[in-house]
């Protein structure tokens, strides 16, 4: 039996696509956060200051003395499954959810005393920002309509990574953020979509805008 598919299969599946819009996003409306606290004198502005990565489970290791990256933003692909079995659905065009970890980072060492008292703080307003982004009425189908058919966050959890023989105190939250997509396979054609155009470093994942 010969090959019967004639195109090659290089594109991205739904959910690659929806996990680097999710860190595009959060990226660039982070970015305006701290521009906008820089206008208005913001004295912790560095708190929007955010470094995104996409598929990093160690961004830590990147961490340097003199430029500690904080706060981080680590966006993954947790899980994927078929959203229902719906028998009118096209054999080339399926429902599926997939489930995103958002992790976010924090130190409280660069505030002095109670560092991680002060680091559980700033990871719950990083988290708070996230959230907020994310369930904005602009981003109900995360610039994708046609292919995301919805979203929200499931769960919210902080956590202390484990960092052996660090001086560092850094606490995460981790937000499940649940989404819900069509899949197409070879010979479907999808829906014009507004994907945003980033560059995402190959070794760390960072994003570099």
């Amino acid at each position: 039996m010969s090959a019967v598919i004639s195109e090659r299969l290089d594109s991205p599946d739904t959910i690659e696509l929806v996990r680097e819009q999710v860190a595009a996003i959060l990226y660039q409306e982070m970015a305006n956060q701290y521009t906008m606290a820089v206008e208005d004198e913001d004295p912790v502005a560095d708190d929007y200051l955010t470094t995104v990565f996409v598929e990093n489970d160690e961004p830590l290791n990147f961490v340097e003395s003199d430029n500690p990256l904080f706060p981080l933003i680590n966006v993954s692909v947790d899980r994927e499954e078929r959203a229902s079995k719906d028998s009118s659905a096209s054999v080339n065009y399926r429902k599926y959810k997939g489930t995103l970890l958002i992790d976010c980072y924090q130190t409280g060492n660069l505030d002095g005393n109670f560092a991680g008292r002060k680091a559980t703080i700033k990871a719950w307003k990083l988290a708070r920002c996230v959230r907020a982004i994310l369930e904005s009425d602009e981003y109900t189908y995360l610039k994708l309509r046609g292919l995301v058919t919805g979203h929200e966050v499931i769960r919210r959890q902080a956590f202390v990574p484990d960092m052996q023989n660090s001086a560092l105190k850094v606490v995460v939250v981790r937000l499940e953020l649940e989404v819900t997509y069509d899949q197409a396979s070879p010979i479907t054609t999808g829906p014009d979509l507004e994907i945003i155009t980033i560059k995402i470093e190959d070794e760390t994942g960072q994003i570099q805008g």
